[in-house]
């Protein structure tokens, strides 16, 4: 048995080494020969004591426990050698206990006995003790938390620095707390205390600390956060705390509340800040329920599955909720206490405090005693006892005086009352107190106050008395000053300094005498305020709440200086008089200081962060005034009393005309331009509309690249900002040398773009136009501030990707439908779910509200359409006829006809009552992607995967009208709300806008990465929203005003696949996939011809040697021969059984080679028509066709990976060159006729002996397909382009790999030499021309951007011009270069950084270049002219200021 017990103490024993090396060099010292000692005392309780037989084991089992601690875990050193110390002490004392008598003998004796039985309960205490502190310090202090926090970058969650506990305040203003004063609130204190560290199951999660204004609850808080945050005597439990207060902005709003808490939760466990990687961070910015879930439920529940048992409850401390503005305070403690009956925060307490406000009273009513405090309901003996025991620390120089007892009594038990009345007195000398102290105690001033409630009128009596004191001894007339300054102080927005509150209101002239006045009445009211940091707080809101009622206790009687007799002066503010008094000053102040340029910004090539001693400037030209003003100036506007909005309007005005502009960049350089659209968008709301386009100027500034640079706001945002209005106008006319941005169309601005988690699916407006609501492939559904882009819901639900969304007619609703099958109904305010209906058995691909918002409609991948009841959920209809899956639903405005788009490529229209199906609409060639009806409900515009969109008459099922320009699917169509255009969203990543009349495109919208999913017009017609697969909604501002201006485009409507020169270089050839050939002028753009005749696309495109005739190449197998001046077609041979693809004239221009998809080259004469020979051979498509120079031979290259020599008097075949292994893409001879390149899909490059089909050489070094092949006019060197996307040059005697020239970021398509050889051009997927110095390797500063890829480039005979092909040509001018343009949108200088200007998605995807002459059509893009531009360090001269 021995030796069993022996085994059972083993891990006691390694503990006691531990122990011994720990006290090494201590007085304490573990007695030798313990363990043998503990085993004896265990075999003697055994048999006949079970209670302390217990005790022992438990003890030793937890001491086990402890022993695994590893000796090299630092965190355990401090804790291990306290734990040690009181260990060494007990078993010393069992070791002198064992000496004098056995076990036996002992335990015998109840009172040893009693003592053997606490010694080992202590021992078991601190043990359990010890192991709690270990883990706290295990889960507060690792690697993995630092590593875990570096990824959260915490600090830039909205949080509130002021509103901790323990805030440094010499980082942050923060208000001045003191610890409850030594022995008083001790009941009190040891009923939170014994709370919070209780760990059973039972108690509350929820301790309500309540009590009237004054009564100490923040006192109370602060000292309970103190002691667990801090002490000694307790374990460290805090987590987090959130000291409420109306003094500042970030911490009277609840939004700030839980970011704050979680802020401090992650940086106090590990385990917490490792869960919170995983959670959504954009529930920062959502209301209070979406916050609680995402950034505290979420984590922490998840952090508790790796929680040590052996923590204890976290504490947080959350005080004076009723200082939240409006019902904010009890809205978060019911959020907090029905999460807490969820059961979600489970290991998590909360002290909260809060007056004893109804709502939160009704809200704790079922709290237990144990976790509610009333300080109304301590009696008043002991809150007297706590109020003296305050007074004689605080007020020695009364120490045993009769008056200290009398001041107490007066107290009544009100903390507010003792320490406003001790601050009173006590910046007096000692004689002086006493006089105070006998003013305080004159017991004639009671009586005007005996109609009080108890609490309130004790402290407004002092209030009283404390304002009588301060405006005894000043002028009637100089009242009126000080009562504003008092006033100004109470009202301002954050808390302020003196010299703001004097600059608020005074001129300059009086500042000065303002500002003394400021500090003599903050120095009399010291009872009341106080200054910290600069700043002017008050103690307590009570003071601010006696200020703000209006009534009978805010009147004092003051004396004439001079003069016996009385008077009466109320002292009271109304707040909202008061704001408005405060938004005149605010735009006075900015009227009068606001200026171009405030911060003399040196260069405008600099971001803000590049200027030297920046923030020190802006603190001497920004003065503490103005900052105010300009982040203030809307909330007193928006709180100033009505009546008083029309006196402001002319500011107002006199604002917008110019130093608005002047506002916002201050308010850049304040790092605050983001609040400049929120502020205007208010007042917008509030007061005035004319403000809106301001608000739409803030928001697309402030959103841009040009907001790095405050210089640009003028530069590129104002340059770039393309309304016409008059307000615009003005601005534009100070600013004479920004940059000009013209264009003969006027294109739309994306004003809002907003990025989210996945692909975009769906997006609607509301009815208002105010939000927008979108659907996620990421599973949620969100809604959005139209024109600020902020996000205001997140509601989750569906566990598969969103597809459709709409809103209700009244806006109060959200439908969605998912492929979760299902479709739900939310209410768009709260973001709850009310509604899910199922029925569908297949995704749910479309939905939509009726005109009345009773019924909803859906459409699924199960062919059905169904009708649904939206009071109760019920299926009211199920429509059947598509054979395929329906993608799209639609009602009409009338309710009476509900439309529907399929894969089985119909539109069929049904009858909403009957379910009948009234029409069936047949035209698509592909799947119906989307549906809708005209605001009159006469038309249906229907969009395809055929790339059309096409209208229908809705009664008769005629088609109206046919649109074509999309070079892709058509994923989403809509009409705007009068009828006369429709938007279309394609997978070609553009959006379009038609006129629905005459079919003519008025807008064409770049700026998406991705396709585009879903397009919707707002209904007020202002705005287009689009979702896209590049995660992006964006917002686009619609001026329909000057889309109704444009004419039918000269251009080509789809991707141009080949570009020839004219041998004068005067014109170029163009042909196209939308089946034209088109002839342009070089030098004006004018369209000088355009050949219709194929029906299907031109692959090949080529001018006769002479200039006169062009050839043309088709997928409609035909070969066509045009007169090039006139167009008239002069032949057409149509001998090929496959796509034309690659066309060329001989050297005299009298043959035209043929190369096509059906293996075949034909040649046949030009004038003629006639087949001169058909050169058979290959097996698979021909992809490219030339003749030598001397016009001797042909060479061909095709998909059955050969390259063909052909004599091209006789078409025999001369040499079949097979080295290569995969398709040959392009092939071209040397000038010189001796040889042969090509291209392959093999990667390789080779080069062949014209004359015998003998590979000479094999140029490996790309990893990519080659698309590309040319030589240089003199023979020496080849040029490869490849979809590895560089461009390399090769010795082509050698084989040598000459140049790589790396730029492109997608594949190269096509590149050729310069006439003279000095240049290379080379055309990519990346939608650039970049032009090449072929002798040194350097890319020239004249990389173009283009608007889609570049299929085709060639060089003018001249080499004077360069054209290339999407679905325009831009035709640049090589020897001028100024500006490059980078991704982000910025103008760059070449072989510099210099940033020049920013320029949005809808300039930057259509403007003409430096180096462009022409894009061909002219009308569609932007000029940017910087020639009489001022930039640099001489920006600032772009100003020409009005006086």
């Amino acid at each position: 048995m021995k030796d069993g017990l022996q085994l059972a103490w083993n891990g006691v024993e390694l503990l006691l080494k531990k122990a011994e090396k720990s006290l090494a060099g201590t007085p304490f010292q573990v007695p030798v020969g313990i363990i043998n000692t503990l085993i004896e005392l265990k075999t003697a309780v055994s048999d006949n004591n079970n209670e302390l037989d217990a005790q022992i084991t438990r003890t030793r089992e937890r001491l086990d426990i402890v022993k695994d601690i590893n000796d090299n875990n630092t965190d355990s050193d401090e804790f291990m050698e306290e734990f040690t110390k009181k260990l060494a002490v007990k078993l010393s004392d069992l070791d002198q206990m064992a000496k004098k008598a056995t076990w036996k003998k002992t335990l015998e004796n109840e009172q040893d006995k009693s003592e053997v039985n606490s010694i080992f309960k202590y021992i078991d205490e601190q043990t359990k003790d010890f192991q709690m502190r270990l883990a706290l310090k295990i889960d507060q202090n690792t690697k993995d938390l630092q590593q875990s926090l570096d990824q959260l970058q915490l600090d830039s969650w909205p949080h509130s620095d002021r509103a901790m506990y323990d805030a440094n305040p010499d980082d942050v203003q923060t208000l001045s707390r003191e610890l409850c004063t030594q022995n008083t609130r001790v009941a009190v204190l040891e009923k939170i205390r014994s709370w919070a560290q209780d760990s059973s199951f039972s108690c509350p999660q929820v301790f309500w600390l309540t009590g009237h204004a004054g009564s100490g609850k923040s006192t109370i808080a602060y000292t309970i956060a103190h002691d667990f945050g801090e002490g000694k005597s307790v374990l460290n439990i805090l987590q987090a705390s959130f000291f409420c207060s109306r003094q500042f902005e970030n911490t009277r709003h609840q939004k700030y509340i839980i970011p704050t808490l979680v802020y401090q939760l992650a940086y106090h466990s590990q385990s917490f800040a490792k869960s919170l990687l995983a959670a959504d961070k954009m529930s920062v910015n959502k209301q209070l329920s979406k916050q609680m879930q995402g950034l505290l439920i979420g984590p922490w529940k998840k952090a508790l599955k790796n929680r040590s048992s052996e923590l204890p409850p976290y504490l947080i401390v959350i005080d004076a909720l009723d200082e939240l503005e409006g019902k904010a305070g009890a809205q978060f403690l019911r959020e907090l206490l029905l999460t807490i009956n969820d059961g979600h925060l489970k290991g998590l307490k909360f002290l909260v405090t809060s007056w004893p406000d109804p709502a939160l009273a009704q809200l704790c009513r079922s709290f237990p005693s144990n976790s509610v405090c009333r300080l109304q309901d301590v009696s008043q003996e002991q809150a007297d006892k706590d109020i003296m025991t305050y007074l004689h620390d605080a007020l020695p120089v009364f120490q045993n005086k009769p008056e200290l007892e009398e001041l107490g009594k007066k107290a009544n038990g009100l903390f507010i009352y003792a320490s406003t009345a001790v601050r009173y007195m006590s910046s007096g000398t000692s004689g002086e107190q006493h006089d105070l102290m006998r003013q305080l105690l004159n017991p004639t001033n009671d009586m005007k106050f005996s109609d009080f409630s108890y609490a309130t009128g004790l402290i407004d009596h002092l209030y009283h008395q404390i304002l009588s004191e301060a405006f005894v001894q000043v002028q009637k007339n100089h009242i009126p000053a000080r009562l504003k300054i008092l006033h100004t102080i109470l009202c301002a927005e954050e808390r302020i300094s003196t010299s703001v509150t004097a600059g608020l209101l005074s001129t300059a002239k009086n500042v000065k005498d303002m500002e003394e006045r400021a500090d003599n009445l903050v120095k009399k009211l010291h009872a009341v305020l106080y200054i910290k940091d600069d700043k002017v707080f008050w103690y307590h809101a009570s003071f601010p709440d006696f200020i703000f009622a209006q009534g009978q206790s805010s009147q004092i009687d003051l004396t004439y200086l001079h003069h016996p007799s009385s008077y009466t002066m109320d002292m009271s503010c109304d707040p909202a008089s008061h704001h408005a008094l405060l938004a005149h000053s605010c735009f006075d102040i900015m009227l009068r200081e606001l200026h171009f340029n405030i911060c003399n910004l040196p260069s405008s090539f600099l971001d803000d962060s590049q200027v030297p001693n920046l923030e020190t400037c802006i603190k001497e030209k920004i003065s503490d005034v103005l900052q105010y003003a300009c982040q203030q100036w809307a909330q007193h506007v928006i709180k100033s009393i009505p009546k008083e909005h029309k006196n402001i309007l002319p500011k107002i005005g006199k604002f917008l005309e110019i130093h608005v502009l002047f506002w916002i960049e201050a308010m850049n350089l304040l790092q605050s331009s983001k609040q400049c659209h929120l502020m205007l968008q208010q007042v917008f709301e509030c007061i005035t509309k004319s403000i809106n386009e301001t608000a739409n100027f803030a928001a697309y500034f402030s959103a841009s690249q040009a907001a790095l640079s405050t210089p640009h706001l003028y530069i590129s945002s104002l340059a770039t900002w393309l309304n016409d209005s008059s307000l615009t106008q003005g601005w534009k006319k100070f600013f004479p040398l920004i940059p000009s941005v013209t264009g003969d169309r006027r294109m739309t601005m994306s004003q809002v773009n907003i990025l989210q988690t996945n692909i975009v699916g769906c997006v609607a407006f509301s009815h208002d136009s105010k939000w927008i609501v979108s659907g996620s492939y990421d599973k949620s559904v969100r809604v959005w501030d139209a024109s600020s882009g902020t996000e205001m819901q997140q509601l989750h639900g569906h566990n598969e990707e969103v597809t459709s969304v709409a809103f209700s007619p009244d806006n109060k609703s959200i439908v969605s439908g998912s492929s979760d099958k299902s479709v739900r109904v939310w209410d768009a305010s709260s973001g709850a779910e009310l509604q899910q209906l199922h029925g569908h058995n297949k995704k749910v691909t479309s939905v939509a509200f009726s005109s009345d918002g009773k019924w909803i409609i859906s459409g699924s991948d199960d062919k059905s359409v169904r009708v649904w009841n939206v009071s109760n959920g019920a299926t009211l209809k199920q429509l059947i006829g598509h054979n395929k899956r329906v993608t799209s639903v639609a009602f009409s405005q009338d309710g009476k006809w509900i439309a529907s788009g399929s894969d089985d490529k119909s539109v069929r229209v049904w009858d909403s009552f009957s379910g009948a199906e009234l029409q069936q609409l047949n035209g698509h060639a592909s799947y119906v992607a989307s549906v809708a009806f005209s605001p009159d409900g006469k038309c249906i515009v229907s969009g395809s995967d055929d790339e059309s969109v096409r209208v229908w008459d809705a009664s008769s099922g005629t088609e109206l009208q046919h649109f074509n320009g999309h070079r892709n699917g058509i994923t989403s169509v809509a009409f705007s709300p009068d009828g006369k255009c429709i938007v279309s969203g394609s997978d070609d990543k553009s959006v379009r806008v038609w006129d629905l009349s005459n079919g003519v495109e008025l807008q064409h919208l770049n700026g998406h990465s991705g396709s585009v999913r879903s397009v919707a017009f707002s209904p007020d017609g202002k705005c287009i929203a689009s979702g896209s697969d590049d995660k992006f909604v964006r917002v686009w501002i619609w001026n329909a005003s000057s889309g109704a201006e444009m004419q039918q485009s000269d251009g080509h409507t789809s991707y141009i696949t080949s570009v020839s020169f004219s041998s004068n270089s005067k014109w170029i050839a163009s042909g196209s996939d939308d089946k034209s050939v088109r002839v342009w002028d070089v030098f004006s753009g004018t369209l000088v011809q355009q050949y219709n005749g194929h029906n299907k696309a031109v692959k090949s495109v080529a001018f006769s040697p002479d200039g006169t005739l062009v050839v043309s190449g088709s997928d409609d197998r035909s070969v066509q021969v045009w007169e090039a001046s006139s167009g008239t077609k002069l032949q057409q041979y149509n001998g090929h059984k496959g796509g034309v693809t690659s066309v060329a004239f001989s050297l005299n221009g009298k043959c035209i080679v043929s190369g096509a998809n059906d293996n075949s080259l034909r040649v046949c004469d030009t004038s003629s028509g006639r087949e001169i020979q058909q050169l058979n051979g290959h097996k698979k498509a021909v992809r490219s066709v030339a003749y030598s120079p001397d016009s001797k031979w042909i060479v061909s290259g095709s998909d059955d990976n050969s390259v063909r020599v052909w004599d091209a008097s006789s078409g025999t075949e001369l040499h079949q060159l097979n080295s290569h292994t995969d398709y040959v893409r392009s092939v071209a001879f040397s000038p010189d006729s001796k040889w042969i390149v090509s291209g392959s899909d093999d990667n390789s490059v080779r080069v062949w002996d014209a004359s015998d089909g003998v590979e000479l050489k094999c140029l490996d070094g790309h990893s990519g397909y080659i698309r590309s092949v040319a030589f240089s006019p003199d023979g020496k060197c080849i040029v490869s382009g490849s979809d590895d996307k560089s461009v390399q040059v090769w010795d082509a005697s050698s084989g040598t790999k000459l140049q790589q020239y790396n730029g492109h970021k997608s594949g190269v398509t096509s590149v050729v030499f310069s006439p003279d050889g000095k240049c290379i051009v080379s055309g990519s997927n990346d939608k650039s021309v970049r032009v090449w110095n072929a002798f040194s390797g350097a890319e020239l500063p004249q990389t173009i951007s283009d608007t889609a890829w570049v299929r085709s480039v060639a060089f003018s005979k001249d080499g004077k011009c360069i054209v290339s092909g999407d679905s325009s040509m831009i035709v640049y001018d090589t020897p001028y270069s100024m500006w490059t343009s980078t991704y982000n949108g910025w103008i760059v200088l070449p072989l510099t950084s210099h940033q020049v200007m920013w320029l949005p998605d809808h300039v930057c995807n259509a403007m003409y270049h430096p180096l462009n002459t022409l894009i061909i059509p002219s009308h569609d893009y932007f000029h940017v002219d910087l020639s009489f531009s001022t930039l640099g360090e001489q920006w600032a001269q772009c100003y020409n200021s009005p006086i």
